[in-house]
């Protein structure tokens, strides 16, 4: 099939290389067009130099100017299909102004052009997002194969007083399950119901049952989903077993999430929702498009009736099925069978630990939102006295007050390539002002202004995310492990991993943001334990160091007995400057960092930190052998593997020695070391909040922050919980997943009244 590509503007990269299209670009489009099996030219909107650094901010005026030349431009290639990257292109070809989104996924038959229009997303979006790339073409694909209609296949809709269709094997290994929900995503809202729930285990098929007025489900349901015996696949299904576990008391078993599993096969996906998978797994189609046009306009879910949504459901059902099982299928092949038994056997852990939640105590919150308030406008005060009447958050005020008053500083955040007409550029991101900061105090000063804001949103922006149950409030974060490309879990809405640490003087004013959090017991405290120097260890036990090791197992201070391997020195002439030059350099070449940021780390000369790697290196011959392996093996192959089977893929970059391709070698050291990491943690916490169910203890793990883990210690509890967190968390069982870790583990632990307040236990 011959396709016309048509892009938006001349993009910056281009302009420097003095061509219409950058390499980046031409490659996006070769890999789309292969992934989809079409062949395609490319055709500029706007070659017009005035536009080539708006982007998606060309006005429908500036399209409109050059449409005559681009239309004829691409009836010369007599196309068979024209794609529309993103806003400009589609504008200019329905001749309007246009929402993306609900141009996606269907073909435009035009009576101005003479085949069938396609608009997907902007090249720009897909640089962001590099594993859009791979999504567009897969698109573009059901396309060119005319997949363009639904393909609806069975259901049935019962109600929760009827059996099961007898077209639902209930010995099934595997299937998919699916609720929808009145009228969100909370299950404690004052009129959450579960309106019915989706069951498939075959690709053509799915069962809609209607639940009860109450939420109530057939009892056959509920003891298939208890049992165990089926895996049950899902997007985001942790969520499911949350509302299972809340509104109606059934406790969800053998489950693995879609979305993760996805991100397993292709940890740079951006699209892992089950509507994009699939597209991606399934000739089904673009399902839910009748149902989001009727969401969007009745202005919400909640306003759509339950009859309206059994079609719609059905899919869900029968589309997440196949999507799950081609998955599996494609898992088997490609040997990831370890990954994915870390993933199933510690993602049920996510949504206990969303159910519990994190207890917020609301007056501490309110007095310190005041506290807050006060102090910035004290701190605003002083800035303004020095720097003018000046919008704070405004970067452009903010430069030019800085400039004024500071004439030496250089604002810049890199030599940028000035074209005569072009403004220069400047920067107030939070690296150029560190660097800019020894020139004059109140560059300091901006700084803690720029935190204590940003603590400030953790206390007067957190209402949104508070859930009552009954007297007390709970901040209830959605965590997951299909975010970050290491696997690593992360915390968003809110992000409480996100929670700076507390300085002195924060503490000395009383703005330490992890006072609100409090235990949700009479009586009750709070507990950390983290995995002490856990990627230290991993790098140790990866690289298997003889130096790092012996570190480890003479079981003093890390810091201190490399730091002093690598000075040549005794452990008792290792000053704490010494330590901290010397735990920052062991980071930083973990990190993949190069002398120049170590510099800028340790404040010294570029010459001083490139003697400090030196030694690094020269004293852990181990790890710089194993870092050149993993090197060597991500050049060859475009991925690295971690220790637990977990892979992180690469694009080719243009050259090895440009930052793109360094920023990958640094990754091909780091992303294993991080994600083994975490996924000890992860082992460690499942173990620890396995033996809290079994032994029915009423205290609660309630959060995890990378290598660490929270607990809410129900009274005269405490003692034993952190007796379980030190026996799980420094043993636990990766063997099952074919790891041995060749280092013991040692787990810190604070305890106090609140998360803010926490301190170190001394173990004898």
């Amino acid at each position: 099939m011959k396709v016309v590509f048509l892009l938006g503007t001349v993009s910056r990269h281009a302009q420097e290389a003095g061509e219409c299209i950058s390499n980046a670009d031409v490659e996006a489009c070769e890999h789309i067009s292969e992934k989809a099996g079409v062949d395609c030219d490319i055709v500029i909107c706007c070659q017009d130099k005035a536009t080539w650094a708006k982007g998606s901010k060309v006005t429908l005026k500036e399209l409109r100017a050059e449409r005559e030349r681009a239309k004829l431009e691409i009836l010369s290639y007599e196309p068979e299909m024209i794609v529309c990257f993103g806003k400009g292109p589609a504008q200019m070809i329905f001749n309007r102004g246009v929402k993306v989104g609900d141009l996606r996924h269907r073909q435009h038959e035009l009576d101005e052009w003479p085949c069938p229009v396609w608009v997907t997303s902007s090249l720009e979006e897909a640089s962001m997002k590099p594993g859009l790339v791979k999504f567009m073409g897969f698109d573009l694909l059901h396309a060119a194969k005319g997949e363009t209609d639904v393909r609806w296949r069975e259901h049935t809709v019962t109600s929760w007083t009827d059996p099961p269709d007898p077209r639902l094997r209930l010995d099934a290994k595997i299937g998919s399950l699916d609720l929808e929900t009145y009228p969100g995503v909370d299950p404690r809202h004052p009129d959450a119901r579960i309106r019915m729930a989706v069951v498939s285990t075959d690709d053509g098929f799915a069962q809609v049952i209607q639940a009860g007025p109450c939420s109530e489900l057939p009892e056959w349901l509920s003891q298939w989903v208890e049992s165990g015996r089926t895996m049950w696949g899902g997007s985001n299904i942790q969520f499911d077993a949350y509302w299972l576990r809340i509104r109606s008391g059934i406790i969800m078993q053998n489950y693995v999430c879609t979305s993760h599993i996805q991100h397993l096969l292709d940890e740079n996906s951006t699209q892992k929702d089950l509507k994009s998978l699939v597209l991606i797994w399934t000739d089904l189609g673009d399902y839910s498009r009748e149902q989001r046009e009727m969401v969007t306009e009745r202005d919400g879910w909640e306003f759509i009736e339950d009859h309206e949504m059994y079609q719609y459901a059905a899919g869900d059902g029968y589309g997440g099925f196949e999507v799950f099982r081609r998955q599996l299928e494609e898992i088997e092949a490609q040997g990831l069978q370890s990954a994915f038994q870390l993933h199933k056997e510690t993602y049920a852990q996510l949504s206990i630990l969303m159910n519990n939640g994190s207890c917020l105590d609301l007056a501490e919150n309110a007095a310190l939102g005041e506290r807050y308030v006060s102090h910035l406008a004290q701190l605003s005060g002083e800035i303004r006295a020095v720097l003018g009447p000046i919008n704070l958050n405004s970067a452009k005020q903010l430069v030019e007050a800085l400039t004024r008053k500071v004439p030496s500083i250089t604002l810049t955040e890199y030599q940028w390539k000035k074209w005569d007409d072009e403004e220069e550029k400047f920067s107030t991101k939070k690296a150029v002002l560190m660097r800019e900061a020894h020139k004059h105090p109140i560059i300091a000063k901006v700084l803690e202004y720029r935190r204590r804001e940003t603590l400030r949103r953790f206390v007067t922006g957190i209402h949104k995310h508070v859930r009552k149950r009954g007297k007390l409030a709970f901040v209830e974060t959605s965590i997951r492990g299909d975010v970050t490309v290491t696997h690593r879990m992360s915390s968003s809405k809110p992000n409480l991993q996100n929670l700076a640490r507390d300085t002195e003087e924060e503490s000395a004013l009383q703005l330490n943001v992890k006072s609100q959090y409090i235990s949700r017991f009479t009586g009750g405290t709070l507990s950390e334990a983290d995995e002490s120097q856990l990627e230290l260890r991993i790098a140790a036990i990866a690289s298997a160091d003889d130096a790092m090791m012996d570190a480890f197992l003479r079981g003093t201070d890390v810091h201190t007995e490399l730091a002093a391997m690598m000075r040549g020195i005794s452990t008792k002439h290792v000053t704490e400057a010494i330590r901290q030059a010397g735990k920052t350099t062991n980071f930083h070449v973990l990190y993949g960092g190069a002398a120049f940021g170590l510099s800028l780390r340790l404040g010294c000369s570029k010459p001083e930190a490139e003697g400090m790697i030196a030694q690094f290196y020269a004293t852990f011959h181990g790890f710089e052998a194993w870092q050149r392996a993993q090197e060597a093996f991500a050049k060859k192959h475009l991925y690295v593997e971690s220790m637990f089977g977990r892979r992180r893929h690469f694009v080719q970059p243009r050259s090895w020695k440009a930052p793109e391709g360094k920023r990958i070698l640094r990754q091909a050291v780091n992303a294993p070391i991080q994600g083994d990491a975490s996924a000890v943690t992860n082992i460690g916490i499942k173990q620890a909040m396995d033996r809290i169910e079994k032994e029915r203890l009423q205290s609660k793990l309630f959060m995890t922050v990378h290598d660490s883990a929270l607990t809410d210690n129900y009274p005269g509890e405490r003692e034993y919980i952190h007796d379980i967190l030190r026996d799980e968390m420094e043993h636990p069982n990766t063997e099952q997943f074919g790891v041995k870790l060749t280092l013991p583990l040692q787990v810190d632990i604070k305890t106090g009244p609140t998360w803010g307040s926490m301190s170190k236990l001394v173990t004898a």
